[in-house]
């Protein structure tokens, strides 16, 4: 963990010190509508020309100014020779929570300062931050109000270009892929994990292997200890880092706030939160969970000032902050927070996290069906043959036990800052069905590095897919048998809009300690 990341545990008393924000109650004032980019751009809305103003004044404001683009980028995540050069602000940068279940109410908070500095440094008071919508397939590129003009980018990927901070779009200076700003590729499937995440019905869990079956992530003791990575912050958020910021700025957790569009790319999570709410059906953040609904989060205002708030006074966007989403119905009252009683499967998973589309029972302890041994990501496909474990019950050390429930676990997973994505498949060696896929490796802010760990230890970080559905598909195709099973994990590559494909090179390749098939 990096230095600057202790700031969380050291910081306490300035916290507790720093001014408390009261949650408003609107009455009967209208909320502050967010509304699409696209429709902001179709209209040619005044509401993009004062995020561009804002944007430069805050940007031509010194590192130090609690109001200027770099402090606040900096509050996400900063370099760490960027943080050394500035040791008295470590309290305040690098505080985001990723692998957490801190995730989303860290981040709505974080967007509500922001959008209110935003407010005041383009002299526009009825300024709203516009989301990126881009599970509709029509918006799945970089939207053109962050391009910059045509004579300032280079024809070719390694042509010279104007320094980026001499851009004439504030909203384009940012480090991108030639490829994002010339729009010739885009996000892909997006709209497939945002309909995935929606489907998922619990907030929190404490296990692991269930964190990307719980929408809001894995219970962790604190904003700053990562956990696993949880459903909407694997994808589509990850996804979202990882291609727009393939080379560039939104590609690491360092850099990416400074991206005028990851503001816009957070409204959009923030929404899906919102979207995912349901108190009628128990869809409901951890209220009874005091470490969640209590942390206190250190934020600025649009006047400098330290503010504070929790998850408890962000829980009602529109009551508790005043704003709601132009899909989002506006409600008379304050959201009902209660909700039905949620029953909990005995022996089920923590949190009650059930798989995605298995239906409810008792389940057994997990039994490693298969395992391989390390693997290095170093070829564009690594297909991998896995093994019965040493001891196995399986007849002369064959997979010939169908499990009711599998999950594809990688173990021991390092890879870096910059590793580009990857998508994971299950196949049938030797046979004609296609591969089937169950999830992706999109590691925004890599995985396991070494160092972050006590005593400079690596972190052990495990990734969980759940793969029965694959295997169902896989079982229909002649020839199966579970000791034919194999899994492949592939490095994505982008369709160009100029023909052909794009594939991000990865020079650092990730590790993985091995993959298991696990069975429940």
């Amino acid at each position: 963990m990096k230095l600057t990341r202790r700031a969380f545990a050291s910081g306490g008393a300035a916290f507790a010190a720093a001014a408390s924000l009261p949650n408003r109650s609107f009455g009967q004032s209208a909320p502050r509508v967010r509304r699409s980019i696209n429709a902001l751009i179709k209209e040619k809305s005044p509401i993009i020309e004062s995020y561009r103003r804002a944007v430069d004044v805050m940007m031509n404001r010194d590192v130090t100014d609690k109001t200027s683009w770099w402090f606040l980028a900096n509050m996400h995540d900063v370099p760490e020779q960027e943080q050394a050069q500035h040791k008295s602000l470590q309290s305040y940068w690098s505080q985001c929570p990723h692998k957490n279940y801190f995730f989303l109410s860290w981040h709505r908070a974080y967007l509500h300062f922001f959008e209110r500095i935003v407010r005041k440094a383009s002299g526009d008071p009825d300024f709203s931050l516009p989301y990126w919508g881009y599970e509709d397939p029509l918006q799945a590129s970089l939207p053109t109000a962050f391009l910059p003009d045509d004579d300032e980018l280079p024809k070719k990927p390694d042509d010279e270009a104007p320094p980026i901070m001499k851009r004439r779009n504030p909203l384009a200076r940012a480090k991108r892929l030639l490829h994002v700003e010339r729009r010739w590729i885009g996000l892909g499937d997006v709209a497939r994990e945002v309909k995935a995440t929606l489907a998922l019905d619990h907030f929190a869990t404490g296990d692991e292997l269930e964190a990307q079956n719980a929408f809001g992530g894995m219970r962790t003791k604190d904003p700053l200890t990562p956990g696993a990575t949880g459903g909407v912050e694997g994808a589509p958020h990850n996804l979202v880092h990882k291609t727009i910021g393939l080379q560039g700025d939104m590609g690491s957790p360092e850099t990416a706030a400074r991206d005028p569009v990851f503001w816009l790319h957070h409204a959009n999570v923030d929404r899906l939160w919102v979207k995912w709410t349901d108190p009628a059906r128990g869809r409901l953040p951890p209220l009874d969970d005091d470490v969640w609904m209590n942390t206190k989060f250190r934020f600025v205002d649009e006047d400098g000032q330290d503010r504070v708030l929790t998850a408890a006074e962000i829980l009602d966007n529109q009551f508790d902050l005043g704003y709601r989403y132009d899909d989002e119905p506006q409600r008379p009252q304050k959201l009902d927070l209660k909700g039905p009683a949620v029953a909990i499967v005995p022996g089920g998973p923590p949190g009650g996290a059930l798989a995605r589309g298995r239906p409810p029972g008792a389940a057994s302890a997990p039994v490693v069906v298969a395992r391989s041994p390390q693997v290095r990501l170093s070829q564009r496909e690594s297909r991998i043959a896995l093994a019965a474990p040493v001891g196995s019950a399986q007849p002369q050390g064959r997979l010939a036990v169908l499990p009711q429930r599998l999950r594809v676990v990688l173990r021991n997973v390092i890879a870096s800052d910059r590793t580009p994505p990857y998508d994971v498949f299950l196949v049938l060696d030797g046979a004609s069905a296609a591969p089937v896929r169950v999830g992706a490796l999109d590691l925004f802010g890599g995985a396991g590095h070494l160092g972050h760990g006590q005593g400079g230890r690596p972190d052990v970080e495990v990734i969980a897919f759940e793969a029965s559905d694959a295997l169902a598909q896989l079982q229909s195709a002649p020839g199966f048998a579970m000791d034919r099973v194999r899994v492949s994990i592939v490095r994505r590559a982008f369709q160009s809009a100029v023909g052909g494909e794009f594939l991000p090179q990865d020079p650092d390749p990730p590790r993985i300690g091995s993959i298991e098939l696990l069975r429940s």
